[in-house]
């Protein structure tokens, strides 16, 4: 091995440098004027911070249809493992009986241990599926719950109805 002399791991730079090739251009600058406060108090700061770090503000990205988990009928959770049933073709026969084509059980062991966005938004429980989410959206969840976001549905349908007659 020779320590004296050494080659180049990278290109040569180019002759021009970049700055002058961006300011060839002829780029006009867009500006917009703001207006601050010009003391901004502390307690109210304080209360926007904690606003942004509280559930309600993590839960309202969530739609209403990314809280219920739709994958099975029921399923039961632990760690990252998932067994769960699901029915394909439920119907109801002319004599009034119910009938089904197929029970489906399945397994499912998760690899990856980030949660996706879907998964952020159900409640916290070992009970999912399409059962356990609903138990768990309308009658275990305290705050934020999906009676509050249809509620609201309601209300804002009604004003644009309102509004438009």
């Amino acid at each position: 091995m020779n320590t004296h002399t050494t080659q180049a791991l990278a290109p040569a730079p180019p002759e021009e440098s970049f700055s002058k090739i961006a300011y060839s251009t002829n780029i006009q600058p867009h500006t917009t004027k703001m207006l601050l406060p010009a003391k901004i108090e502390p307690a109210a700061s304080a209360d926007i911070i904690k606003a942004s770090l509280s559930k309600e503000t993590k839960a309202k990205k969530c739609k209403v249809n990314h809280r219920f988990d739709r994958k099975a009928l029921i399923a039961y959770q632990w760690d990252r493992s998932r067994l769960g049933i699901d029915i394909d073709g439920v119907g109801v026969d002319w004599d009034g009986f119910s009938e089904f084509e197929a029970v489906k059980i399945e397994y499912r062991l998760k690899f990856s241990p980030e949660k996706t966005k879907r998964e952020k938004c159900l409640y916290p429980s070992k009970w999912q599926g399409l059962i356990g989410s609903g138990d768990n959206e309308f009658f275990i969840r305290q705050e934020n719950t999906v009676w509050e976001e249809l509620k609201d549905m309601k209300k804002d349908l009604k004003k644009k109805i309102n509004n438009y007659f």
